[in-house]
Order: structure tokens, then sequence, then C-alpha cells
């Protein structure tokens, strides 16, 4: 988390908590939805798979490797109701999808001949990772004034990924004169479910009594394990910084 993030939880955390606000005005809806575009930013997860063998007297090499990015815009969803005072509870949805690629190489020995190692290469495009985040909280509404308002809020996320990889990847001879091999790799869909945590702020400015625009920075974060291509495994991060705006609806 970025120090400018942790700064603005700080920030928001004392607004919120301190006893000099004598005069903080009782936030008084009873309902309340958030409906936002947003962007959401994370570290991209690699992971290579490398094989050796011997074939025809000689060493044969195969490799294996993926990118996987959790990064980009998705669509967000929210809404609670005031339990107690300025305190509330809700639900958040966000669903985020992105593609990308496996690539796998190969280089193997001639059959009839020493030092004549052929190579070949292939990729996997169109692999889908989508991530589902559903998120509970409690949150602290504090009104600044009759239109501004800064709430925060934090909780579990329940997170469900399904990331496509690489299964496997395999070589063949095409044939005499054996100058050329095939490679060829098939793909995998995996799905997988882990618990977060989110934690976050928001800022609501009202146009009307019901209506108004905001914005949120939100952390909500994980790292899911995948298995790949040689039973390798590898944990792809899901979620993390999460920065959106959008309208609010106040009842």
């Amino acid at each position: 988390m970025s120090k400018r993030i942790t700064i603005l939880f700080l920030a928001a955390g004392l607004l919120a908590a301190s006893p000099a606000q004598a005069q903080m005005l009782e936030w008084t809806d009873r309902v309340f939805v958030s409906i936002n575009g947003a962007y959401q930013n994370r570290a991209d997860t690699s992971v290579s798979v490398n094989d050796v063998a011997t074939v025809y007297d000689e060493q044969a090499t195969s490799a294996a490797s993926q990118s996987v990015t959790s990064k980009g815009g998705f669509f967000d969803i929210s809404g609670g109701a005031r339990v107690w005072g300025n305190v509330g509870v809700g639900l958040g949805f966000t669903r985020l999808s992105t593609t990308g690629s496996a690539d796998a190489s190969a280089t193997v020995p001639h059959p009839l001949f020493y030092n004549s190692a052929r190579s070949a290469s292939t990729a996997l495009p169109g692999l889908e990772h989508k991530e589902r985040q559903v998120h509970i909280f409690a949150m602290f509404v504090v009104p600044l004034t009759d239109l501004l308002e800064v709430s925060v809020f934090g909780g579990p996320t329940f997170f469900k990924l399904e990331q496509g990889t690489i299964r496997t990847y395999t070589w063949s001879e095409v044939g005499a004169p054996y100058t050329a091999i095939n490679l060829t790799a098939a793909a995998t869909q995996v799905s997988v479910s882990k618990t977060g945590i989110n934690i976050g702020a928001d800022v609501t400015y009202r146009l009307t009594r019901n209506f108004g625009v905001g914005g949120f920075v939100r952390y909500a974060g994980a790292s899911v394990p995948i298995t790949a291509a040689g039973s390798t495994t590898f944990d792809v991060n899901i979620g993390g910084v999460q920065i959106g705006a959008g309208g609010r609806i106040r009842f």
C-alpha cells in the first residue's frame, strides 16, 4: 500500500474518532447506495517452469512462462444501512476481468547427429483472469456539513478467482529429415476462492437531499495459489489498491 494511501486512511480515521468533533452532525440516512467506475492497481504475478531431460543421449530443455495482471478498470456497487448513530453496515461487489498469454519453448537434440538440436516455440493467448470480490464492511460516517460527509470502513472480502493457465506443453518429431520439431500447448481454467480484508475511506458531496457524487479509496487484497504445468504452484496476486468515483444515493 503506498504511503499516500496510508496517510489518507490515518487522516480519515483521526477525523472520525477525534473527540474534538463536538459539533459533528448526526448521520440521519437510513439506506445508502454507491455506484462507481474504478481502477485496481496490483503488481503482476509471473511464473516460469523449466525442465531438463535426456533425449537421444543428449540434453533436451523446455520451458514455459506466464505473467498474470490484476490491473484494470472495473464496475463497483455497494449499499447498506445505518444501524446505530453514525455507524452503518454494507455489502459491496466488484468484478474485474483481464486477458493474458503464456509462452512455451523447447530445444531437442537431433535423433541422428550430435550437436544439431532443433528448437520450437508456441504461445497460448486468451488466458482469462477474472476476479469477483464481495466486500462486507462496517462504516463510520462523519457529516462535515449538510452537503459533505466522510466515512471510513473495513471488513472481510471474499474473493473468487478464475484463472487460465498453461496445463501441458509437449514436443513431437515432424519427420525426416528431422530438422524441425512441433511444440503444442494446452490451457486449463482454474477456479479458487480466498478470504481477505478490505479497508478504505469514502467522500460524498450531496447535490440534493437524496443524490450526490463521491469518490473512494479501498485496499482489498489476497494471494491465491494456482497450479500450472508440471504441477508447479504459484501465488497469483488479486485485489489491490482500488480508486473510484461515481454516484451516491441516500434515503
